[in-house]
């Protein structure tokens, strides 16, 4: 009997340590599932979830690049596709005429770094904006973020995308006067179509009342936001409700979670926040408040930027579009929708290929953002540096990099046909000037593969997909492309 008993209270323990065991898990999978990108009506395509960085007036628009980018085959770092941002704003160092109007576009860009320019310094704490004589920031000076209306067309070709705009500003082209209503049906045949598509929002007074948003004018943190967009973010599904209705999902690569990098890896420390960096509402949220995939319906979602820093008409959500169909308010309806499709990779395999179609191939990195982050070019104009032609911004230093494993899924294989993956360290060495892929200049770099060093990798296809794994640094770029051969 004492055996029988002894027998029970061994299977007791062990049932316990199993239910334990199993809880611990779920808590710590729903501690990081937020950061795992998953199939759901708000995110159908699986995009990932990337974190921007904050600093430098903050990497939105390199961050929703940078997200379609693994969805073809291809990793860059926010800190290279700011210079590349750079390389597209200052392109010949010719002005050229923005297509949009606002804060975004107004301001004195397209000056070649190197000579001296006056710059407006984007004050995001409320007050009044100075106007500073520096030496040019490629990182830190606002007119070189990657921005939907001025440099976007020229980055995304950059990163070998086909493109098509949108801008409905009075500066804009063929979509000049344009209504929102109009500018929806354009999202949603770009939508339908496979296009990755990427756009400016408004954000509101519900999520971002710390940066000063719903103040009385006179409060010295007043901030009314952006006249034209506030914060560009990544267009994850469009569902039609009927004719008139929709619900827009964006992806807004972790603008409202400031709260992000400390909850991954011990050793990451406490994110180095510039001391300019405001506001600290984000302290108070919990782990489970924090998203990155949020709903706009249309049209409850299209406001004005007044409506949107109106807790009594901004509608309650995060984010809202801007409202170019009205005309009560002829200032801010200057501004118009603006919006970029990606509409597929630019690069045609190289005569080997059996066809002229690339392969589907996407990217899951290991971890969803890049630490340390750069120094704000905040603290450099703060820290009084000698703006020297010699000196240095620290805000252009990159910033060290980690090791991090790539998940590299082909797609859409025939079973027993051969097929060549080739890897490259440099967009520049990937094609010729036809787009033609130039397949002598691959690095071919496959660190987890075991094949011959700065080898192709070739197989035969035995399922619909193959994935294997890569290893690469932060910093790196890879680019990965595919075709079948014969």
């Amino acid at each position: 009997m004492k055996k029988k008993h002894t027998i029970y209270f061994f299977l007791i323990a062990i049932a316990i340590v199993i239910i334990v065991s199993v809880v611990v898990f779920n808590f710590y999978l729903a501690k990081t599932e937020n950061f795992t990108a998953v199939k759901s009506e708000g995110n159908p395509r699986n995009y990932q979830l990337r974190k921007q960085w904050d600093e430098n007036n903050g990497y939105c628009g390199e961050t929703c690049l940078i997200t379609a980018c693994l969805r073809h085959g291809q990793y860059f770092s926010q800190y290279d596709v700011r210079g590349f941002s750079y390389e597209s704003t200052n392109e010949k160092n010719s002005p050229q005429k923005p297509e949009g109007q606002g804060e975004h576009a107004t301001l004195q860009i397209y000056k070649p770094c190197g000579k001296e320019t006056t710059y407006k310094c984007q004050n995001n704490t409320g007050g009044a904006c100075d106007y500073m004589h520096v030496k040019c920031p490629v990182q830190g000076q606002w007119d070189n973020q990657a921005l939907i209306e001025t440099n976007y067309a020229d980055l995304s070709k950059r990163l070998h995308f086909k493109t098509e705009s949108w801008s409905s500003s009075q500066n804009g082209k063929k979509n000049r006067g344009k209504k929102t209503k109009e500018f929806y049906q354009w999202l949603l045949n770009k939508w339908n179509g496979k296009s990755d598509i990427i756009i400016g929002v408004y954000e509101t007074v519900d999520c971002f009342a710390g940066f000063g948003f719903g103040l009385d004018p006179s409060d010295p943190n007043y901030y009314e936001g952006q006249p034209d967009y506030d914060h560009i973010v990544l267009v994850s599904n469009i569902v039609k409700k009927d004719d008139k209705k929709y619900d827009l999902y964006i992806n807004d690569v972790g603008n409202r979670d400031t709260a992000f990098l400390p909850y991954f890896d011990d050793d990451t420390g406490s994110k180095n926040k510039s001391k300019y960096y405001k506001p600290d509402w984000w302290k108070n949220l919990t782990f489970e408040e924090t998203n990155y995939i949020f709903k706009i319906p249309y049209p409850q979602g299209v406001k004005t930027r007044k409506e949107s820093n109106n807790k009594n008409t901004s509608g309650g959500g995060c984010y809202t579009i801007p409202n170019n169909d009205e005309v009560d308010n002829k200032k801010l309806m200057t501004y118009g929708n603006v919006g970029i499709a990606l509409d597929g990779i630019l690069d045609i395999p190289p005569k080997e290929a059996k066809s002229k179609k690339l392969l589907d191939i996407n990217i899951v990195p290991e971890k969803p953002y890049e630490f340390p982050t750069p120094t704000d070019i905040y603290d450099d104009i703060d820290d009084k540096v000698k703006l020297t032609e010699d000196k240095k911004f620290t805000s252009n230093a990159r910033p060290a990099s980690f090791e991090m494993n790539l998940t590299v899924n082909i797609l859409n294989l025939t079973k027993d046909k051969k097929y060549k993956i080739l890897k490259f360290d440099n967009i520049d060495n990937v094609t010729g000037t036809d787009y033609t892929i130039i397949a002598k200049n691959a690095s071919n770099n496959f660190n987890s593969l075991k094949i011959k060093k700065n080898s192709p990798f070739i197989f035969k296809a035995t399922g619909n997909t193959l994935t294997f794994v890569d290893i690469i640094k932060s910093s790196d770029q890879a680019i990965y492309r595919g075709y079948e051969i014969i």
